[in-house]
C-alpha cells in the first residue's frame, strides 16, 4: 500500500492483470488488496491519524490540516 502512495499510483490499478503478476514475482506470498479494501483502510488511518492529533492539541486552537493526494 504504502509503495502505491508514493508512487502516486491509483487504487485501480490493483486490478491490472501485469502489475499483479510483476508484484507476485518480486514477492510471492504477497497478497495484493482490492481498489476499494486499500481505499477504506487508507480512509480509516487517515481518520484515526487525525483524531489522535485533535487529542493531543490544546482546547480552543485553531489548526488546519490538509493532506496530498
Amino acid at each position: 500500500m504504502l509503495g502505491f502512495v508514493l508512487a502516486q499510483i491509483p487504487w485501480k490499478a490493483t486490478s491490472n492483470s501485469v502489475l499483479r503478476w510483476s508484484y507476485k514475482v518480486l514477492s510471492p506470498d504477497l497478497v495484493l488488496l482490492s481498489a476499494t479494501t486499500d481505499s477504506n483502510i487508507c480512509r480509516r488511518e487517515y481518520a484515526l491519524t487525525v483524531d489522535v492529533i485533535k487529542k493531543q492539541l490544546p482546547l480552543r486552537n485553531k489548526v488546519s490540516l490538509a493532506s496530498d493526494g
